[in-house]
């Protein structure tokens, strides 16, 4: 229950590239059903952005005020966001990543989930990894995961803002 890179591994995910590598590539993501994770393997204080420089999205400012983003982060836990893509909307990793990533690169990409993750000044540092999800619901996979995260560190990941 470390949530960490070996955990992680342990559990079934893979992949687990740097966000700055898979700007380059989006191939090695499968383009199928599933749960995503990012990490954040560095174990210092991280130093966060005042402006997010994530894309806005239905004219909303996707910076998080500096006192919010210390109060949630999560002291030990590399595990930063946790993400899905489910069938609803046609959504694969593949897809879902690309979304996030493209929010992520100051794009008005209809993905604000886990925007706290791009004010973190290494964000194109974090380690981004997947796991195909056949026979239960991304979603549910996604939601045990976070429960058991919180129930381990007493709070969601970092990035999560809801369960």
């Amino acid at each position: 229950m470390a949530f960490d890179l070996d955990d992680l591994r342990h559990r079934g995910f893979g992949g687990f590239v740097t966000i700055r590598e898979l700007r380059t590539s989006l191939k090695q993501t499968p383009d199928v059903h599933g749960v995503y994770a990012v990490l954040r393997p560095n174990e210092s204080a991280p130093t966060f952005l005042e402006k997010s420089p994530a894309g806005w999205f239905k004219r909303q400012d996707p910076s998080r005020p500096l006192s919010q983003l210390r109060m949630k982060w999560v002291p030990g836990a590399t595990l930063v966001y946790l993400g899905k893509a489910g069938p609803s909307r046609g959504r694969t990793l593949r897809k879902r990543i690309a979304q996030f990533l493209e929010f992520g690169a100051g794009k008005p990409a209809a993905h604000r989930g886990g925007r706290a993750v791009w004010q973190l000044d290494d964000a194109e540092d974090l380690l981004l990894g997947w796991k195909r999800v056949s026979g239960q619901s991304p979603r549910e996979v996604e939601k045990a995961l976070l429960g058991e995260f919180e129930s381990r560190f007493g709070a969601l990941p970092f990035a999560n803002y809801k369960r």
